[in-house]
């Protein structure tokens, strides 16, 4: 066996390995996250909210109320930032693993050679 076929070989094994080691790293993270072992990455966060002047009418203030009251019973506080940021980890956790399987496919084609 000639030295360039054996480094061939070690650097495939190397290449399998890391990427078999980074599919199992971002299912078992995202696993976590999922069992809400630990909070998602905050990509996205919520924006402070500033509440317009008062208005003359009583009857505007009161229904603009009514409609944040029924808005906020709708849509939790917080319910979209969350669902933005466990969208931008799937994101990210599919092409972690599509990329790691494409090193892992490398590997195998440094070691039929």
């Amino acid at each position: 066996m000639s030295t360039e076929l054996k480094v061939k070989k070690i650097i495939g094994w190397v290449l399998i390995a890391s990427g078999i080691i980074i599919m199992a790293s971002i299912i078992t993270t995202t696993v976590s996250h999922f069992s809400s072992n630990t909070p998602f990455p905050e990509l996205f966060s919520e924006s402070i909210e500033i509440k317009g002047g008062t208005s003359d009418d009583p009857l505007s203030d009161y229904m603009q109320s009514i409609i944040s009251d029924q808005l906020n019973s709708f849509i939790p506080k917080g319910s979209i930032t969350l669902f933005l940021n466990i969208g931008a980890w799937i994101i990210f956790s599919f092409f972690m693993v599509f990329a790691s399987a494409r090193i892992s496919e490398l590997g195998l084609k440094m070691l039929k050679e």
